[in-house]
């Protein structure tokens, strides 16, 4: 049984598709595996799931912690944009610490879960020098600013266009200290090989979620669109695909 320690920004839930994923894989590694997850998430509506223990990590001091919910939610929305600074804040300067330093350096294989847990590949790489470590790229080169509502504006376009830069020099920074990644397409496997990774590299094709709402039968044409709508561009390429074709 090997020991499996899982950095994550996100704890596994039935929020989001990603989260899903996420609580799914957790599943399947835990049948065979002992499985730590490491988040700073403080959301309590995870899942429960056997043989998965979960470690939150306090994403601040004591000054910030005592600060109004509000004000910690603001902070730390803005820092999940920022090169993985919410990660960097709650596991970079405890990792050497107890408990986390027992659960790092007894693992055998670490997995970091989403792009902003790469700025911790050094630090993982240092205090686990024997372990294999696994990158679960939900989106290779993935823009942290992609489902922005206010694209448009010069500051805005200015900033997202800092973050993205930000973005991905942690990502091809992160490729030299991995042994293997986990994609969700060949497209992204391709961009991994493009841009240098040698590592292994494991396609997994996430599942289709099928609603139990069936939509009532309508006379006329149906047009079917798959895309993730809290994107801009999905939502005005399915409106020009309603309108123009």
């Amino acid at each position: 049984m090997a020991k499996v320690v899982s950095v994550s920004l996100f704890k596994p839930s039935s929020e989001y598709a990603g989260h899903r994923l996420y609580a799914r894989h957790l599943a399947a590694i835990g049948e065979k595996n002992q499985v730590v997850v490491v988040t700073v998430d403080a959301e309590p509506n995870s899942i429960d799931l056997p043989n998965i223990e979960i470690l939150q990590v306090a994403p601040a001091g004591k000054l910030l912690q005592a600060a109004p919910a509000k004000v910690r939610y603001l902070v730390f929305t803005g820092a999940k944009l920022i090169n993985g600074l919410s990660m960097g804040i709650g596991v970079r300067r405890r990792i050497r610490t107890d408990p986390l330093v027992g659960v790092f350096r007894n693992a055998d294989v670490v997995e970091l879960q989403w792009s902003p847990a790469l700025s911790l590949v050094r630090d993982v790489r240092s205090m686990c020098p024997g372990a294999l470590i696994v990158a679960y790229f939900h989106e290779v080169l993935s823009d942290p600013c992609n489902t922005l509502e206010s694209r448009g504006s010069k500051v805005i376009d200015a900033l997202a266009a800092f973050l993205l830069a930000q973005e991905r020099r942690t990502e091809v920074r992160a490729l030299g200290y991995l042994d293997a990644a986990i994609v969700l397409s060949q497209k992204d496997a391709d961009l991994l090989a493009g841009l240098g990774f040698r590592g292994f590299v494991h396609v997994v094709s996430p599942p289709i979620e099928v609603s139990e709402v069936v939509p009532p039968v309508h006379q006329g044409k149906t047009v079917l669109f798959s895309g993730h709508f809290t994107r801009p561009q999905n939502s005005s390429g399915a409106k020009w695909l309603i309108e123009r074709v």
